[in-house]
């Protein structure tokens, strides 16, 4: 089985979007992180984060 490679690089919403994030987007980032966090866990990721 071939393996496929992806890069993203995601822009923010604001500049200052991580010190500045309200309750829905912290709550919604949070669900992106563990997400992101089972699937490394998984070792179908390598390396996430900002």
């Amino acid at each position: 089985m071939e393996k496929i490679h992806f890069v993203l690089h995601l822009l923010p919403a604001r500049p200052d979007f991580a010190q500045t994030m309200n309750e829905v987007e912290r709550e919604i980032m949070m669900k992106h992180v563990a997400y992101w966090t089972d699937l490394m866990n998984k070792g179908k990721v390598v390396a996430f984060g900002p």
